[in-house]
Protein backbone atom coordinates (compact mmCIF):
# COMPACT_ATOMS: atom_id res chain seq x y z
CA UNK A 1 0.00 0.00 0.00
CA UNK A 2 2.67 2.77 1.26
CA UNK A 3 4.68 1.62 -2.25
CA UNK A 4 1.34 2.59 -4.37
CA UNK A 5 0.13 5.79 -2.63
CA UNK A 6 3.70 7.10 -1.24
CA UNK A 7 4.79 8.31 -4.32
CA UNK A 8 7.77 10.26 -2.81
CA UNK A 9 9.53 7.40 -2.12
CA UNK A 10 8.40 4.63 -4.40
CA UNK A 11 11.44 3.78 -6.04
CA UNK A 12 13.01 2.21 -2.59
CA UNK A 13 9.38 0.58 -1.78
CA UNK A 14 9.41 -0.97 -4.69
CA UNK A 15 12.62 -2.24 -4.21
CA UNK A 16 11.29 -3.63 -1.04
CA UNK A 17 8.71 -4.61 -2.37
CA UNK A 18 10.04 -6.75 -4.91
CA UNK A 19 12.29 -8.06 -2.23
CA UNK A 20 9.64 -9.00 -0.13
CA UNK A 21 7.30 -10.29 -3.06
CA UNK A 22 9.90 -12.72 -3.98
CA UNK A 23 10.65 -13.69 -0.34
CA UNK A 24 7.02 -13.90 0.73
CA UNK A 25 5.33 -15.72 -2.30
CA UNK A 26 8.04 -18.09 -2.74
CA UNK A 27 7.63 -19.13 0.77
CA UNK A 28 4.10 -19.18 0.58
CA UNK A 29 4.67 -21.32 -2.74
CA UNK A 30 7.39 -23.73 -0.73
CA UNK A 31 5.21 -24.34 2.06
CA UNK A 32 2.33 -25.43 -0.64
CA UNK A 33 4.79 -28.08 -1.88
CA UNK A 34 5.79 -29.46 1.28
CA UNK A 35 2.45 -29.34 2.15
CA UNK A 36 1.39 -31.64 -1.02
CA UNK A 37 4.28 -33.81 0.11
CA UNK A 38 3.12 -34.62 4.17
CA UNK A 39 -0.30 -34.83 3.08
CA UNK A 40 0.46 -38.36 0.67
CA UNK A 41 2.27 -39.12 3.76
CA UNK A 42 -0.56 -38.84 5.96
CA UNK A 43 -2.76 -42.45 7.08
CA UNK A 44 -5.75 -40.21 6.75
CA UNK A 45 -4.49 -37.92 3.67
CA UNK A 46 -8.10 -37.68 2.49
CA UNK A 47 -9.84 -37.14 5.50
CA UNK A 48 -12.17 -34.04 4.88
CA UNK A 49 -10.14 -31.57 7.54
CA UNK A 50 -6.88 -32.31 5.58
CA UNK A 51 -8.47 -31.82 1.93
CA UNK A 52 -10.47 -28.65 3.47
CA UNK A 53 -6.78 -27.59 4.34
CA UNK A 54 -5.28 -28.96 1.58
CA UNK A 55 -7.83 -26.63 -1.07
CA UNK A 56 -6.97 -23.56 1.15
CA UNK A 57 -3.13 -24.18 0.72
CA UNK A 58 -3.70 -25.16 -3.29
CA UNK A 59 -5.39 -21.68 -3.45
CA UNK A 60 -2.80 -19.81 -1.45
CA UNK A 61 -0.09 -21.52 -3.43
CA UNK A 62 -1.26 -19.79 -6.48
CA UNK A 63 -1.56 -16.67 -5.21
CA UNK A 64 1.60 -16.64 -3.81
CA UNK A 65 3.44 -17.63 -7.11
CA UNK A 66 1.02 -14.85 -8.98
CA UNK A 67 2.23 -12.08 -6.51
CA UNK A 68 6.03 -13.18 -7.10
CA UNK A 69 5.15 -11.96 -10.84
CA UNK A 70 2.99 -9.11 -9.63
CA UNK A 71 6.01 -7.96 -7.47
CA UNK A 72 8.67 -7.98 -10.34
CA UNK A 73 5.99 -6.46 -13.06
CA UNK A 74 5.34 -3.74 -10.58
CA UNK A 75 8.84 -3.28 -9.84
CA UNK A 76 9.81 -2.90 -13.28
CA UNK A 77 6.89 -0.58 -14.09
CA UNK A 78 8.55 1.68 -11.01
CA UNK A 79 11.79 2.08 -12.37
CA UNK A 80 10.94 1.36 -16.14
CA UNK A 81 12.91 4.99 -16.99
CA UNK A 82 16.20 2.77 -16.18
CA UNK A 83 15.03 -0.30 -17.87
CA UNK A 84 15.01 1.46 -20.80
CA UNK A 85 11.33 2.22 -21.25
CA UNK A 86 11.13 6.24 -20.98
CA UNK A 87 8.67 8.28 -22.22
CA UNK A 88 10.59 8.53 -25.71
CA UNK A 89 9.88 5.14 -26.16
CA UNK A 90 6.25 4.24 -27.41
CA UNK A 91 5.92 1.32 -24.78
CA UNK A 92 7.38 4.05 -22.39
CA UNK A 93 4.65 6.22 -23.09
CA UNK A 94 1.68 3.42 -23.19
CA UNK A 95 3.43 2.65 -19.44
CA UNK A 96 3.05 6.31 -18.32
CA UNK A 97 -0.61 6.16 -18.36
CA UNK A 98 -2.54 7.22 -15.59
CA UNK A 99 -5.01 3.74 -16.14
CA UNK A 100 -1.49 1.41 -16.36
CA UNK A 101 -0.55 3.02 -12.70
CA UNK A 102 -4.45 1.98 -11.38
CA UNK A 103 -4.23 -1.58 -12.51
CA UNK A 104 -0.70 -2.06 -11.50
CA UNK A 105 -1.47 -0.34 -7.92
CA UNK A 106 -5.03 -2.38 -7.47
CA UNK A 107 -3.47 -5.85 -9.05
CA UNK A 108 -0.44 -5.39 -6.55
CA UNK A 109 -2.79 -4.71 -3.17
CA UNK A 110 -4.97 -7.00 -4.08
CA UNK A 111 -3.08 -10.33 -4.71
CA UNK A 112 -1.32 -9.52 -1.50
CA UNK A 113 -4.03 -9.20 0.66
CA UNK A 114 -5.43 -12.42 -1.05
CA UNK A 115 -2.59 -14.30 -0.86
CA UNK A 116 -2.13 -13.03 2.57
CA UNK A 117 -5.94 -13.79 3.55
CA UNK A 118 -5.47 -17.52 1.91
CA UNK A 119 -2.24 -18.14 3.77
CA UNK A 120 -3.78 -17.44 7.08
CA UNK A 121 -6.65 -19.49 5.74
CA UNK A 122 -4.46 -22.40 5.35
CA UNK A 123 -3.02 -22.26 8.53
CA UNK A 124 -5.72 -21.75 11.12
CA UNK A 125 -7.39 -24.50 9.17
CA UNK A 126 -4.11 -26.45 8.75
CA UNK A 127 -3.98 -26.17 12.44
CA UNK A 128 -7.43 -26.66 12.81
CA UNK A 129 -7.06 -30.34 11.31
CA UNK A 130 -4.36 -31.35 13.62
CA UNK A 131 -5.19 -30.10 16.86
CA UNK A 132 -8.84 -31.90 16.35
CA UNK A 133 -7.48 -35.00 15.63
CA UNK A 134 -6.01 -37.92 16.65
CA UNK A 135 -3.14 -38.67 15.02
CA UNK A 136 -1.09 -41.98 14.42
CA UNK A 137 2.40 -41.96 14.08
CA UNK A 138 3.82 -40.49 10.44
CA UNK A 139 5.20 -43.29 8.23
CA UNK A 140 8.97 -43.27 6.97
CA UNK A 141 9.87 -40.08 4.75
CA UNK A 142 10.54 -42.35 1.36
CA UNK A 143 14.43 -43.46 1.33
CA UNK A 144 16.25 -40.58 -1.30
CA UNK A 145 14.04 -37.77 -0.72
CA UNK A 146 11.70 -39.00 -3.59
CA UNK A 147 8.07 -39.21 -4.10
CA UNK A 148 5.80 -42.06 -2.70
CA UNK A 149 3.95 -43.74 -5.39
Amino acid sequence: VLTVFWRRYQRGLAIALLCTGVVGGGAGFLAGESGEKLQHRLPNGHDAAVMHHASYGDTAKALCALLVIMSIVYAAWVWRDKLGMGPASALGRFLSGTWVAVVLGVAVIGLSAAATTWVVLAGHSGAEAVWQKTWTTLPPAPAGGGEQG
